[in-house]
């Protein structure tokens, strides 16, 4: 069993981040870049350019030197992207707009594996067909952006969802560990004279809590960061119960119940809180 690692926090947004900006080499009309961070998963929104079969890019500048260090981030598409099997997609940091780095280099897979790691060469694709990756910047940088070279004659690439940010390891989740459950939803209606019971489509709906006990206030502070800074704020979070098994990553918001990490006398007067969520807009009948 590996560890948990949690992506909230993303610097595509400049909701999250109001002085980063977004932008892209081209934007077809009604598909402007800084829908890659707008939270919503419908394949009728997203980032695309205009010219076919050409190397094109879509980038963010935090306005500040040295907001990426050195520390495990995660890159991530949502589902609904086109770019499974593009050979050398790459995604690129830089300190000065001008000289970029290669994070990582991939060909994304096509379908789900199992037992796909986190940090694997060329990263996880889903069980509902997102793609995540983990991977450490060599320095600190300023930019990041997704460069994806040419597709093949009239193809441009769709981008639904695209994060990048630093990745939350706090360690296992205290036990007992929920890792998830499924709450099948669905309207039932009369039974007509046929017999047969009416229902709408069924939605495989992931739930669950995260438990977790702070050894230090130093633990806490760095947790306040990504939950009460972002997840708190409906802000989806990519939660990865297993960074050995990537593949059953699911996108996350907060369920609208108590939560936080309060003081607690069976924990050493130490911080102790539950993370209730749920998943953020399941596939349906899949």
């Amino acid at each position: 069993m590996g560890s948990p690692a949690y992506l909230v926090q993303n610097y595509f947004s400049d909701v999250a981040f109001p002085t980063h900006t977004i932008s892209a080499e081209e934007e077809a009309t009604g598909f402007e870049p800084w829908r890659v961070a707008d939270g919503r998963r419908s394949l009728a929104d997203h980032w695309k350019p205009t010219t076919a079969n050409s190397e094109t890019w879509v980038k963010f500048d935090t306005g500040v030197a040295a907001t990426i260090t050195a520390v495990p981030h995660i890159v991530a598409l949502d589902r609904g992207h086109n770019l499974a099997g593009v050979a050398a997609l790459k995604f690129q940091l830089s300190a000065n707009d001008a000289d970029w780095t290669d994070l990582v280099s991939v060909t994304i897979p096509a379908s789900a594996s199992s037992a796909t790691a986190l940090d694997a060469t060329n990263g996880a694709t889903t069980e509902e067909g997102a793609w995540l990756k983990q991977a450490t910047p060599a320095s600190t940088y300023r930019y990041g952006r997704l460069l994806v070279p040419a597709m093949g004659a009239g193809l441009v690439p769709k981008i639904v969802g695209l994060w990048f940010g630093p990745s939350w390891q706090p360690g296992n989740p205290t036990m007992p560990v929920p890792d998830e459950d499924y709450e099948p939803i669905y309207e039932e209606t009369v039974i007509p004279s046929s017999g047969w019971r009416g229902r709408s489509k069924m939605v495989p709906l992931r739930t669950g809590e995260l438990t977790y006990k702070f050894a230090s206030e130093a633990e806490y502070i760095t947790a306040r960061g990504h939950l009460w800074d972002h997840f708190r704020y409906n802000r989806p979070m990519w939660m990865v119960h297993d960074d050995a098994y990537a593949e059953r990553a699911v996108l996350t918001v907060p369920r609208t119940e108590r939560q936080g990490f309060g003081f607690h006398a069976d924990w050493w007067n130490l911080r102790r809180g539950t993370i209730p969520w749920i998943e953020h807009e399941p596939l349906v009948d899949r």
